[in-house]
């Protein structure tokens, strides 16, 4: 759970620091710009990064990514505020940026293969992928040992190594994506996980704004501009979904008259829906609060009990445990139904015209309001680039002109 306030308040208090310096920053940041850095102050250790980042600085960077920087340059060349001019030593003599070029392939790979924590063995394997890509020369091992005893990017918990804090591994990953693969985006981005809660591809967005709208929105939007436009014009929910080619799976337990869910899975292979998903988590930052704020278990949930109720009344249901699997094809406008009898599986095929979906099953018009939502956002965001990009044009125009 993120630290409240009053906690944070008191990490500050404690930690052994510069007095003067934490006295300035409670001032300053803390008691003054609480609510504009909150996500900063969500855990004791970006508490300490902000910390320390204050203290060369002097301020603390609006941008998530300009913190995320100011903080790795910050560690990279850290000297302990009680012993002034000391300075880590590190075994490679690797300048900053050479650092931060190895270690962000090394990030955007685990990130890539969803991995934040290694034994010895596996993460060597990765810096030495990450040395390779950057046709660097140094032993993996030594770069392992800086990243976790000099720069403190990492640390060694028993056997395994992880990152010092996961948002760390999603800035590099964005710095890497942001920079070394800008002529191969449209294989890239597909292939990295796009979950809510991460901020990797807004962080490459952020990062590189015009190269990312120039070698990848821009281009993709134009091959999928009239999908788009169509997704708007569809008002149904199911007619919506047919269009994603939305292929719905769900599965729970049902036991008396409770309902525990176990999977749910929404999955569309159409290109068209990929490049929103992409381009909406790029723009997330900027989405309307209320796209933010839906609940979105609530109809999944209330799916579930409508889904089990029918069961039992359709079929007289009457065992004391059942796992129910469930197969919604919104192309063909059907819903597959199977659950255990004895041994065997059983299973129905039912049309959803005939199912009452629009009562029974709110986790289909919640998915498709939320996809339509997703791409108003999009392509709000891509017609502000082109205005921008045009009156870019204009302005040189002008001025070669002169």
């Amino acid at each position: 759970m993120p630290f409240e306030k009053d906690q944070t308040r008191e990490v500050i208090s404690k930690v052994d620091f510069d007095r003067e310096t934490k006295k300035e920053f409670v001032a300053n940041i803390f008691e003054k710009r609480y609510e504009k850095y909150k996500g900063f102050f969500a855990t004791p250790l970006l508490t300490l990064m902000m910390l320390m980042t204050y203290l060369q600085i002097r301020h603390i960077p609006d941008n998530v990514h300009i913190f995320y920087r100011y903080a790795f340059q910050t560690l990279f060349t850290l000297h302990d505020a009680s012993k002034e001019g000391f300075q880590r030593k590190r075994r490679l003599n690797l300048s900053e940026q050479q650092f931060m070029e190895i270690f962000s392939f090394f990030c955007l790979a685990t990130y890539a293969d969803m991995r934040h924590s290694f034994n010895e063995q596996a993460c060597l394997d990765y810096v030495q992928r990450a040395i390779t890509r950057a046709n660097a020369e140094c032993v993996p091992n030594d770069f392992l040992v800086d990243s976790t005893d000099a720069v403190n990017m990492m640390f060694k918990d028993g056997d395994q190594y992880t990152f010092i804090h996961r948002s760390f591994q999603e800035y590099f990953a964005a710095y890497a994506i942001s920079h070394f693969f800008l002529g191969s985006l449209q294989k890239l981005l597909p292939r990295i996980p796009n979950r809510e809660s991460d901020s990797v591809l807004s962080m490459a967005r952020a990062i590189n704004p015009q190269a990312i709208g120039d070698f990848y929105l821009l281009p993709e939007y134009k091959v999928h501009e009239a999908y788009v436009a169509r997704l708007l014009k569809t008002s149904d929910a199911l007619e919506i979904l047919s269009l994603l080619d939305m292929k719905v799976e769900l599965g729970f337990y049902v036991e008396e008259h409770t309902y525990s869910p176990n999977m749910y899975h929404a999955i569309s292979e159409l290109s068209s829906y990929t490049f929103v998903n992409i381009a909406y988590s790029m723009f997330k930052d900027r989405a309307p609060k209320e796209m933010l704020a839906v609940d979105e278990n609530h109809p999944i949930n209330e799916s579930f009990r409508n889904l089990g109720d029918w069961l039992r009344r359709r079929h007289r249901l009457r065992v004391e445990a059942t796992f129910i699997d469930v197969e919604i094809d919104a192309s063909s406008k059907e819903m597959r139904v199977s659950w255990p009898v004895g041994d065997d599986l059983r299973s129905e095929v039912v049309s959803l015209a005939d199912f009452d979906w629009h009562r029974e099953l709110p986790l289909l018009e919640s998915l498709a309001s939320r996809s339509k939502a997703r791409a108003v956002h999009v392509k709000r965001m891509m017609d502000e680039i082109k205005r921008n990009n045009r009156k870019a044009r204009e302005m040189s125009d002008e001025i070669l002109s002169m």
